[in-house]
Order: structure tokens, then sequence, then C-alpha cells
């Protein structure tokens, strides 16, 4: 029949985009650990690296325990030239502010304190204009910096005056708690390891996350005022701001790079029903800072420009491929269950090379955060995508 001549061919085509697009990340993950590798070791050699930075940390509601280690990390470690600055988003419990002021007699920084929550973003904006580095480090005051070789990392690339942020490399500080956060384990390895390191070495990555990276202070002034005024679909944008900050670096012609042994261990969700919601305000900044880039792609580099097609290509061809494979299924058609087989073989193309690359627990955690992309998250998409307007934190 000539349907199912046509299904063939648009599975076929699918696979082959796939299978290359993975290739062609894999390949600059590759070339970036190799360059990266080589730097380490010439930076290890060196004692000098240590400009004065600022250290920006939000923080509301936290518990207790997990915003006494953040500010801790930031505060005791090697690195010698930093001011630390944690602003206290009119946190409900007495816990958060008493333990700031608690470690504020054992530790030197500075704190602020506001009367009502104003949300996160204005935390981050009221940190950056009281900053009085070159270059500020973005925090999550549930996340924990590894070592202060970790800040020197962080900051090396900024010896190229061209580059305007640097996402650190972040991974799970609660692995162990629950079968959730031990699949966010391995989802975080190759969020890190591969995408974000394949961006690197053509200084196109597109979100430096939120819980540890930098931006050089002279260039995000600039556009400081654009980003806390930003709005979407008329409404003020209250999520993204990682993904928004970086938007503008790019925008603005600004490398973005990836500084692999900058670690910071992050908490991540351990219920599913927080990890969705955190999935959904996830995507809606993915879904409009996307829009943004497209506005600006023509004047990106060409590898950029490559990948953003080639990603939203094979992205909407999988969802298409996905329908069809559930209407063998609904249909009983099963005939067709091989090729059923064969296109969530190929989603999960990426989740079976970081088992082969990390064939103990996370290989196997890998595989199952694989299927809960392809049957839960990934839908998730459509869903923010039609409640864009909505803007409330979600966990807040």
């Amino acid at each position: 029949m000539e349907w199912i001549k046509i299904l063939i061919v648009f599975i076929l085509v699918y696979a082959i985009l796939t299978f290359g697009y993975l290739m062609y990340r894999y390949s600059f993950s590759v070339v970036h650990s190799t360059i990266e590798l080589g730097r380490y070791v010439k930076r290890k050699k060196r004692s000098n690296l240590s400009p004065q930075i600022s250290i920006i940390i939000p923080c509301y509601n936290e518990e207790s325990q997990d915003l006494e280690k953040c500010i801790v990390s930031a505060c005791d470690n090697t690195y010698p030239n930093k001011e630390i600055i944690v602003i206290d988003d009119g946190s409900k419990n007495k816990e958060s502010w008493e333990t700031i002021e608690r470690l504020q007699k054992k530790y030197h920084f500075r704190a602020i304190k506001f009367k009502e929550n104003k949300g996160k973003r204005w935390g981050m904006y009221v940190g950056f204009k009281k900053a009085t580095s070159d270059f500020v480090v973005t925090m999550d005051s549930d996340s924990v910096i590894s070592s202060g070789h970790s800040l020197m990392e962080l900051i090396a690339p900024f010896e190229d005056k061209s580059v305007g942020a640097v996402s650190g490399n972040i991974q799970v500080l609660n692995k162990d708690k629950t079968l959730m956060t031990k699949i966010q384990w391995a989802r975080y390895w190759l969020a890190f390891h591969i995408e974000k390191a394949s961006q690197s070495p053509y200084h196109g990555v597109t979100c430096c996350s939120g819980p540890f990276s930098a931006y050089g202070k002279e260039y995000l002034m600039k556009y400081l005022n654009r980003w806390i005024n930003q709005e979407f679909l008329g409404q003020k944008c209250t999520y993204g701001d990682d993904r928004g900050l970086t938007t503008l670096m790019l925008d603005h012609g600004y490398k973005v790079k990836f500084s692999k042994y900058a670690l910071c261990l992050t908490n991540v969700p351990e219920t599913f029903r927080k990890f969705t919601i955190q999935q959904i305000r996830w995507k809606k900044s993915f879904i409009r800072e996307n829009y943004y880039l497209l506005k600006f792609l023509h004047r990106l580099n060409p590898f950029m420009k490559v990948e953003f097609v080639w990603f939203w290509t094979i992205f909407l061809m999988g969802f298409v491929a996905k329908l069809l494979a559930f209407g063998m299924l609904i249909t009983g058609n099963y005939g067709l269950m091989s090729f059923a087989i064969m296109i969530v073989f190929v989603a999960m193309l990426h989740y079976i090379y970081a088992f082969v690359r990390n064939p103990g627990r996370m290989g196997y955690y890998g595989i199952l955060y694989g299927f809960l992309n392809e049957f839960w998250v990934m839908w998730l998409f459509w869903y923010s995508a039609f409640t864009l307007k909505e803007t409330a934190w979600g966990t807040r």
C-alpha cells in the first residue's frame, strides 16, 4: 500500500536525521573534552587566575540545611577574591533569615532581606546591581560549589574578552534520595557532558544554568533593564531567568561557553509532581527563548544555525513518528509493530549512548529516564506551549 511506503520513508529519514544529529553533537562534545583537558592541565600550574568575583545567592523559603550548605560552600573555599551577596526574597519561614544571620557571624558576606516576595528574577537583579566585581556568579540556594578551583574554572574562559557568559557543570547533589532523583542524575550527566559540551566549541551554549554560571558584569549591565522588564505575550516574565540572560548575551554577539571542570552540585525534585512542575516551567522558557533566538539566528555562526534547524526538524518529526506508533497500537495493526519499535529505539539512542558511556548504575537510570522522556516529559511541551501565558512559578 502507498501509505506504508510513505511511512517507511518517513521513519527512515527520521532515523537518519536523528542518528546524524547525535553524531554531530557527540563529535563536538569530544572536541570540547579534549580542548578542556589540555587547558585544565595548564591552568592547574597557574596560581594567578583569580580575579575579583561577586557571588549572588537569591533564596526563598529554603530549607535551613540546604541554605547553610550553599552559603558555606560559597564562603569557605580556596578562591581568594570574592564577595558574596545573599538575598532573602521575603521568605515566610523564619528559618531562612535566621540561618543567614547566624552564618554572618562566622563568614563575611552581605545579606539583603526583602519585606515581601518579589520573585527570583528581582532578587538576582538587585544582586547584580549591588555587585562590585567585574564578574558575577549566580547560584541557587540549594546548590553547593565543589571547590574554590571550580570557581577558577568557571571564570577562566573570560580570559577571552569576547566571552559574555559561562555555564558551570551542574550535577545532582541528592541523587540517592528517590528514584526520581536517581534518573535525573543520569539526565544531568547527559545535559552537561554531551549537550552543553557539544555547544561550547562554537561558543553557542543556549542556557547558562542558574545553579552555577558566570557573566561579565560590563556586558551584563548594558542589558540588565531589558532583562528585568522582559515580557512575552503581554505577560511579565517570571521564569527562565537563566535562559533569558543567555539569550541576551548571544543576541549581542558575545560568546557563551561551558566549563567542564567548574563543578557544582544541586538538589533536584524528589517527587514526580515537583519534577513535572519544573519541566513545564523549563519548557515554557525553552519555547520563549527559542522564539527570540530565531529572530537573530541569521547573525549567529554557521554551527549554531545548523544545530537549531536540525534540532527542530527531528524534534517535530519525532512527535509525528510517535503519534504514528501509537496509532498502530490503537488500531491493532501489529504487522507494523517493527516500525513502532524502531521509532522508540531511535528516540532512545541518546540514552542508550549514556548507558554505553556509564554502564553502571547511572547507565540503567539513564535508560529509565529515556522512557520517562518519551512517554511523559516530551509531551509536556505541548501543555507548556498552550499555557505560556500562565506565569506562576509553580513551586514557590
